[in-house]
């Protein structure tokens, strides 16, 4: 190691060690794979570290934006992490393709600089010791890079390990999606490259015009294009694709479409990446055709065109190709450029799973599971969730877990259960904590219920840490404790996710009661009925003790109240034609909505309706049916 990581261990622990296996490890994907984690790992600790919700659905590169603009992350430094994250995909795409065993990429893959850089930018922006006092044991090497991040304050780095000259296409991430690698280039169809047949040094000047195939331009294009024993270069792939589609080869056409759609290699033009996809299209190119499809749905610089979009993936699905299959089923699904059909979005979905595409074995599984859109079919649900649980899909795993522990299809085995549930969670499923931390309140074990909150809270699940908010807060299975539990309640509420808001909200309302509905406004803004709940009922409290309120606000958020099925809905519906707020008071539409409220499990609408039937209000004294509400209301 050109660098001594000994520092990690004051704070850093967990960091240390995947380090450390990065390099002890030789077996090369799965120091690939450690790498990843080791960026993951930072960039949570960061974020957990600087008090800022990690969220786990974003992308590495999103999350270090977010980094970036709280001034945590230094611009350059977030740039190249972001770079050497679409480098390690790159690798892995290579690494799990059959590749000579002499090569080795060790080398090539363990940019240490960057490691380092990382290293010493977390534990200086988020940890609590002072390491300028460890720099006079450090080499010349390692005082530099700490130098950097001690004294930085503009957050501008140069960094000796990149070129400063380097083609903005080779650093720049923002363009390329995880989905549109994994989805449209890997999944079989547009790469024409065969990793047996690479010698370990293409030299481009050893190609001679005259002599060469367009198989061979298409080639040497390709190894530019994934900077395969070569360095990555957009621009030289380019010259070689176009080279390769003068002759007439589709790949190297539908090469050209995705770099003039993506501006990869210079020049970004939606016109001409139309062009190129048609003509490959045309010729019978699956992933020109998919690519056509995905363009016209998107309407991204392209007048968005559902008829064309089906048509295009009509072409490729008819093929084979599973994720325009996928596609497809999405648009019968939608009723999107085509006619609606439940029958024909399930048959592609069916197709696409048949041609072994993974999102598709989690949606299967769960609709033959729940019998909502399909059949009911335990028997199909756990063969399509043991398809995609094979193939290590977090989703999937769950979805086995779910039918061990209820014992659907196959023998209640709560043992097996949680098995899956840890598999799942290994795999990347955060959300999960959130889930087995109910199961565990549920059978009164509020020790690993906790435990698994705070699992989901360190890995970034917004559930677990608003339920960490609400038991500190309202004492619920935990001794009670305001502060502690505003704090999980306000890393929530930093996401603006609506009912994040709405639970501050509420809370507030008992501190500051003016702040509280200042939360609960917003959240009812971003669409929270339980928001607009809480509103209608403090707008009732200042109605009945004669404080101003708004009607026509009040209105609103029954409305909102009503259009999201709450059971409490008919009963403050109720409530406004029996005060007359908003709407002409009508004693008869004010007992019919309660009734309906109190059919549907609204205590409030039981509980009016015993008082009026007890007292004879707009219906006639009534003990029996007051009785029969009392029951209910107790059952």
């Amino acid at each position: 190691m050109k660098y001594s990581y000994d520092f990690l261990l004051l704070e850093f622990k967990d960091v240390y060690y995947i380090i450390n296996k990065v390099f002890e490890e030789e077996e090369i994907r799965a120091v690939n794979s450690n790498l990843v984690k080791f960026i993951k790992e930072i960039i949570i600790k960061a974020h957990l570290n600087n008090k800022i919700f990690y969220n786990s659905e974003n992308s590495f590169s999103k999350n270090l934006e977010i980094l970036y603009k709280k001034n945590i992350i230094p611009y350059d430094l977030m740039r190249y992490i972001s770079s050497y994250i679409e480098d390690l995909y790159y690798y892995k795409k290579i690494l799990n393709a059959k590749i000579k065993e002499a090569m080795d990429y060790r080398e090539k893959i363990i940019n240490e600089d960057i490691i380092y850089n990382a290293c010493v930018w977390l534990a200086v922006s988020s940890g609590e010791e002072d390491y300028s006092l460890f720099i006079n044991n450090l080499n010349n090497d390692e005082k530099i890079v700490f130098n950097k991040y001690l004294n930085n304050n503009d957050g501008n780095f140069k960094y000796d390990y990149i070129d400063d000259e380097e083609s903005e296409a080779d650093i720049n991430t923002e363009d390329i999606s995880k989905e549109d690698i994994e989805d449209r280039e890997s999944k079989d169809g547009l790469s024409f490259l065969d990793f047996d047949d690479i010698e370990d040094n293409p030299l481009e000047d050893s190609l001679e015009d005259e002599e060469i195939s367009s198989e061979e331009y298409l080639l040497t294009g390709e190894l530019y294009y994934l900077g395969k024993n070569v360095d990555k270069d957009y621009n030289k792939a380019k010259e070689y694709f176009e080279k390769a589609a003068k002759e007439g080869n589709e790949h190297a056409e539908s090469y050209l479409g995705l770099f003039y759609e993506k501006g990869y290699g210079g020049e970004k033009n939606m016109e001409k990446a139309l062009y190129w996809y048609k003509k490959a299209a045309l010729k019978g190119n699956i992933f020109s055709q998919y690519s056509l499809g995905y363009i016209y749905y998107e309407g991204k610089d392209v007048e968005k065109n559902s008829q064309y979009s089906f048509k295009w993936y009509m072409e490729a699905a008819e093929s084979g190709f599973a994720p325009a299959q996928y596609a497809l089923s999405y648009l019968y699904k939608n009723g999107e450029g085509c006619e609606k059909s439940n029958f024909k979005a399930y048959y592609w979905l069916e197709e696409s799973a048949d041609n072994d595409f993974e999102d598709s074995f989690y949606i299967l599984g769960q609709s033959y599971l729940e019998g909502k859109e399909i059949e009911l079919d335990y028997k199909k649900a756990y063969l399509y969730f043991s398809k995609g649980a094979s193939k290590k899909d977090k989703n999937c795993l769950e979805g086995l877990g779910d039918m061990y522990y209820w014992g659907l299809y196959v023998k209640e085995d709560k043992k097996k259960a949680f098995e899956f549930y840890n598999e799942s969670i290994v795999e990347g499923n955060g959300g999960l904590y959130y889930k087995l931390g109910n199961l565990y309140e549920e059978s009164n074990d509020i020790k690993m219920a906790l435990m698994n909150y705070y699992k989901g809270c360190a890995n970034g699940d917004l559930k677990s840490v608003q339920r960490l908010g609400i038991m500190y807060y309202y004492g619920e299975g935990v001794r009670e404790d305001k502060d502690k539990g505003f704090e999980y309640l306000s890393i929530a509420a930093d996401s603006e996710d609506p009912h994040s808001l709405y639970l501050i909200g509420n809370a507030y309302l008992e501190e500051d009661k003016e702040e509280g509905l200042e939360y609960l406004k917003s959240a009812y803004r971003k669409g929270s009925v339980y928001a607009a709940e809480a509103l209608v009922n403090e707008g009732m409290k200042n109605f009945l003790n004669n404080e101003e309120y708004k009607e026509l606000d009040i209105l609103s958020y029954v409305n909102k109240i009503l259009d999201g099925n709450l059971n409490s809905g008919y009963y403050y519906y109720a409530l406004l034609f029996h005060y007359g707020i908003g709407v002409e008071k009508n004693d008869e539409t004010a007992f019919m909505n309660m009734l309906k409220g109190a059919k549907r499990g609204c205590r409030e609408a039981m509980e009016k309706l015993i008082e009026w039937y007890t007292e004879g209000i707009f219906v006639n004294k009534n003990i029996d049916l007051a009785d029969k509400w009392s029951r209910k209301l107790f059952e």
